[in-house]
């Protein structure tokens, strides 16, 4: 997929795209996501031997936008207390193992096993 799609991809989630989806919508790289409905408290998105295939920054640029635009589109959202909605956690699997996440306000970050994994792989 190119790049200029995959971005859009991240601008108009989750409005446009069911979990179902996402795996075609995405080119393959992000596979389906736990959450079905229009918006959710926590993201947690399974991931392709694609994704992870890609160099570890432009994974971490991925997982960023695409968890940036969630809270772009969780913002449209109040919750129960009138306050504005937020996304808690983003966080990426692959084989049902967590391997990158993103907390509100935060950037996104490797776990440090999978990094580790990832290094004796390249060398």
């Amino acid at each position: 997929m190119r790049p200029a799609s995959l971005a859009l991809a991240f601008l108009i989630w989750p409005a446009a795209v069911n979990a179902e989806d996402l795996s075609k919508f995405t080119g393959g790289l992000l596979m389906s996501s736990d959450c079905d409905a229009e918006i959710c408290r926590s993201y947690t998105i399974e991931v392709s031997k694609k994704f992870i295939r890609l160099p570890i920054k432009r994974q971490l640029s991925i997982v960023g936008k695409f968890c940036a635009a969630i809270d772009e589109t969780a913002e449209d959202y109040e919750d129960g207390d009138g306050k504005p909605f937020r996304v808690g956690l983003c966080v990426f699997q692959y084989n049902g193992r967590d391997i990158i996440y993103r907390t509100t306000g935060a950037h996104a970050a490797a776990e440090g096993w999978y990094v580790a994994a990832l290094a004796a792989l390249r060398d």
